[in-house]
């Protein structure tokens, strides 16, 4: 992870000009400890994780989960206004979740 930005209603996480935005906020583990939107720690939780390797990524229906040499980031999607976007290097963009019809 490059870079985190904090917006009004919103969380932009960089990876490498990878971009991800969050417009739920996700639950954050460094070093065990478990970190909610609203915790005074909450944003240095984030931040901790700056420049930490990414070690896996997992996603089922309702969740994505990214692994780091530090710690996590869990995001849980409760309902289909839940939306995460990811826009790649070249300016593509897709977002989760993805539902059939």
């Amino acid at each position: 992870m490059s870079s985190v930005t904090f917006v009004m209603d919103y969380l932009q996480i960089d990876f490498d000009s990878n971009l991800l935005t969050c417009y739920k906020w996700p639950k954050v583990t460094v070093k065990t400890r478990v970190y909610s939107y609203g915790e005074v720690e909450y944003r240095n939780a984030i931040c901790e994780l700056i420049a930490s390797n990414v070690l896996d990524v997992k996603s089922t229906e309702d969740r994505i989960w990214i692994e780091f040499e530090l710690g996590s980031i869990l995001f849980l999607m409760v309902d289909d206004s839940e939306v995460i976007y990811f826009t790649d290097s070249k300016k593509e963009w897709s977002y989760y979740p993805i539902r059939e019809e």
